[in-house]
């Protein structure tokens, strides 16, 4: 049996909540969450940088493109929904940021880290273009 993933569920239901993903909260990683998770990105990227990406829930080149391009990336002692997606994204990768409340602390840095240096990412502990593309793929 799959156990649920609490931290998921939180994602899950604030993904609901918040970006009206109309997800079922069932504590598991897939297709569907990772979508809503991108649009709620792009929904974001769009409202508050003025950008006009298409909410499809792929992070595509054109997505990465308009955070490199803008210098959108989030870092320690940021507070927004870039950090609640952030975060949520790493409990789906088996990271650990202990804890969804979308306030960059040192254990958000610690666990982007980590996740950077898997991945063979520049293990810089700020979380741009490059962590997202790679924290969203399919």
């Amino acid at each position: 049996s799959t156990s649920i993933n609490s931290n998921i569920v939180s994602f899950q239901k604030w993904l609901n909540e918040n970006y009206a993903s109309s997800l079922s909260v069932d504590g598991s990683f897939g297709k569907l969450t990772r979508g809503a998770a991108v649009k709620a990105l792009q929904t974001y990227l769009n409202k508050t940088y003025n950008l006009s990406l298409s909410v499809d829930g792929s992070f595509g080149p054109i997505t990465k493109a308009a955070m490199q391009d803008n210098k959108i990336w989030v870092k320690k002692g940021d507070k927004n929904d870039l950090v609640f997606i952030l975060q949520g994204l790493l409990y789906c990768r088996s990271y650990d940021p202990k804890g969804f409340d979308g306030e960059f602390g040192s254990n958000t840095e610690t666990a982007v880290r980590a996740y950077q240096g898997d991945k063979s990412l520049t293990k810089d502990g700020e979380a741009g273009a490059a962590t997202f593309a790679a924290l969203c793929a399919a």
